[in-house]
């Protein structure tokens, strides 16, 4: 598909920061009853992590999303984080991110990269 330019000059410029004085003010969503005020999380947005190794290649990427989730084997709520993947993560090629509980996860580091590079090459 093709963009005609000249449509373009037909589109208003947004002029940045936009105002959310026009957005309407959403109250506190409700939340089940006795859901605790505070949950430790392990992870932050933007944190760089992967999934636990697994006997072939895992997934990294970048946290972008954070929901809390009933986690039915530890009988409370959990974090569940979404992980934007990486261009080059393996499953980058039919999914752009994918959640995962905190326990799936930990912290990325270019380092355990090149060790992972180095065993599937070991095992080729």
């Amino acid at each position: 598909m093709t963009v005609d330019d000249s449509s373009r000059s037909e589109m208003p410029d947004l002029q940045l920061p936009l105002s959310t004085s026009s957005v309407p003010k959403v109250g506190q969503p409700a939340l089940p009853a006795h859901f605790p005020s505070d949950i430790p999380t392990t992870f932050a947005i933007g944190d760089r992590v992967r999934w636990l190794p697994l006997p072939s290649a895992t997934d990294w990427g970048t946290i972008v999303g954070l929901l809390y989730d009933w986690a039915e084997g530890y009988h409370s709520w959990q974090p569940k984080y979404c992980v934007l993947l990486d261009a080059d993560s393996p499953s980058r090629d039919w999914t752009i991110a994918d959640w995962a509980w905190q326990w799936d996860l930990e912290v990325f580091t270019s380092t355990l990269l090149d060790s992972q590079s180095t065993k599937s090459n070991q095992e080729a």
